[in-house]
């Protein structure tokens, strides 16, 4: 088995910087040109309200069209913990944080490449909430490199 070196071996976008947000925030859009994988991490700190994850497909880095796509996705089993339940599917309604039991865990969203439609090779994570205070952060890593660069591409 070989190591993963992250640092080497994938590419980092902070999509969001860690934040409190009342409403909703959109991530920066990146390129999965390059890559055959995504693995989004959000990160919550404190849930006052349900936040919705959706995560699109977009054209360009504006983005002038994008869509919600359907995706697999994981939740921490415990807050502080480290370990992910079972994987779950959410559609293009995206998936539901609960206000509830949600503080402190993170999710895992797990984005191929062949799920992005055709001139749709961008990302961008989309959140909303109702009026309330919510924290968190969202770093989406990037595997299986097509070719070799230093620098992927952001908005």
């Amino acid at each position: 088995m070989s190591n993963l070196s992250i640092g080497e071996r994938a590419h980092i976008v902070q999509a969001i910087a860690p934040q409190a947000i009342n409403t909703g925030v959109s991530s920066d859009v990146w390129s999965m040109k390059n890559y055959a994988h995504a693995s989004i991490i959000v990160a919550v700190g404190a849930v006052g309200t349900d936040i919705t994850l959706t995560v699109l497909e977009c054209d360009n880095f504006t983005p002038s069209n994008s869509t919600a796509i359907a995706f697999d996705y994981y939740v921490a089993a415990a807050a502080n913990g480290d370990t992910v339940g079972t994987r779950q599917s959410a559609t293009t309604a995206g998936a539901t944080i609960l206000a509830t039991g949600g503080d402190n865990k993170f999710i895992v969203i797990e984005i191929e490449d062949q799920q992005l439609t055709d001139g749709y090779p961008n990302l961008r994570v989309v959140t909303s909430a109702s009026a309330g205070t919510n924290l968190l952060g969202c770093v989406a890593v990037l595997t299986g490199q097509r070719f070799g660069t230093d620098v992927t591409a952001i908005a």
